[in-house]
């Protein structure tokens, strides 16, 4: 089941990707979309190796946060 009904698991898989190089290609993002939480009403927010991402629950924009 998806995330949300707005985008696909694969659309957000493929933002996430972006940020990291081939060399983290052993990266389970099926897996790590399990560890999705809500920050908000309008974020999500997902920790990938140290590193924490949110992206809006209705568009598809991932940004990395500090």
């Amino acid at each position: 089941m998806a995330l949300t009904d707005n985008y696909s698991d694969e659309e957000l898989i493929s933002e996430l990707r972006m940020f990291f190089d081939e060399e983290d290609g052993d990266i389970d993002f099926s897996q790590v979309l399990s560890q999705v939480t809500m920050v908000d009403d309008e974020t999500f927010e997902v920790r990938i190796r140290d590193r924490t991402f949110r992206f809006d629950v209705d568009f598809c924009d991932v940004e990395e946060v500090t």
